[in-house]
């Protein structure tokens, strides 16, 4: 191989790499994000039920 096709295989290497590490990265963010929201809808979900529950209970002894 000549020396410009050496440089040109390490800038392709180099770029799919870079292109790699980002989509990782990506999906790691999207992936803690969504933990994230899936924690907060269930905490609301649990909160608004407890409310719920405590409201029946409320009730039925009025």
């Amino acid at each position: 191989m000549k020396a410009h096709q050496i440089q040109d295989l390490i800038v392709r290497m180099s770029a799919a790499a870079g292109v790699a590490l980002a989509m990782l990265v990506t999906i790691n963010t999207l992936t803690t994000v969504s933990q994230q929201h899936i924690e907060r809808d269930l905490a609301s979900y649990a909160s608004h039920a407890q409310l719920q529950v405590a409201g029946s209970d409320a009730a039925k002894r009025a």
